[in-house]
């Protein structure tokens, strides 16, 4: 069965493309563009929603086939499927297309620090990977995803959830960044991401006000361009030449 598609964009480097590549593929789909706050982006599907599951895929995913599922569990809430990495190549759950159950929020907002861990009841993750997360198109955009994913692998925003597993497993696949940057990928840029969130757990020493920061973009390039503004720009001067 053909569901709803939201296409949930805030300024990517490479939205336009990927939601001409979802109009390709689903003429019909939706796109909502450049509202704050993950939570609130995701109600507002929820809310446009015409049939009982619907389709998410983040501004920075390209899809690689149609959006079609027919294996509903009626016990599950969300569907959260696989993405490939741009670096690596390689399988991984953070950044793929969700499939949600319409009206089955638990948590409507970013009071637990994840908005799509802890907005349903029950979820699984299928074997199946419909797109490529390119979250990697900038230096700041590949910096921005490995430095969200880590603060929350190690702060009590993951650690303290009973069922977390592979944290550590997760936080080794950043590390190994380091040694994969081929000069075009911004692999090194997603490693800086893994060493500056280290560095802001240590600071933020179990605050969730702090802790939770991660989740205003704004601040986040603040923050990013006050640490790295000479090194990007040297960088890319170099890369340039």
């Amino acid at each position: 069965m053909n569901y709803d598609v939201f296409h949930i964009t805030f300024n990517e480097s490479n939205q336009e493309e990927n939601w001409r590549r979802i109009l390709d593929l689903h003429p019909n789909a939706k796109r909502l563009h450049g509202i704050k706050g993950i939570d609130r982006a995701h109600m507002a599907c929820n809310s446009l929603a015409t049939t009982e599951w619907f389709w998410t895929v983040d501004g920075d995913n390209w899809i690689t086939q149609p959006l079609i599922w027919t294996d509903i569990n009626p016990r599950k809430d969300l569907l959260w499927f696989y993405a490939l990495d741009p670096v690596t190549g390689k399988r991984l759950k953070n950044g793929g297309v969700k499939l949600w159950k319409r009206n089955s929020f638990i948590n409507t907002d970013m009071s637990q620090g994840d908005f799509c861990v802890a907005a349903v009841q029950s979820k699984i993750a299928p074997d199946h990977v419909f797109s490529v997360t390119r979250y990697n198109a900038t230096p700041y955009e590949g910096w921005k995803t490995a430095f969200r994913h880590c603060v929350k692998l190690l702060s009590r925003i993951f650690r303290d959830r009973p069922l977390a597993v592979n944290i550590n497993h997760y936080l080794d696949i950043w590390r190994s960044y380091e040694n994969l940057d081929d000069g075009s990928n911004n692999a090194i840029w997603c490693y800086q991401g893994y060493l500056d969130a280290e560095e802001y757990v240590k600071f933020c020493n179990d605050d969730l006000n702090l802790l939770y920061k991660i989740n205003d973009y704004d601040w986040l390039k603040n923050y990013f361009f006050t640490k790295h503004e000479n090194i990007v720009s040297i960088r890319q001067r170099s890369q340039s030449q």
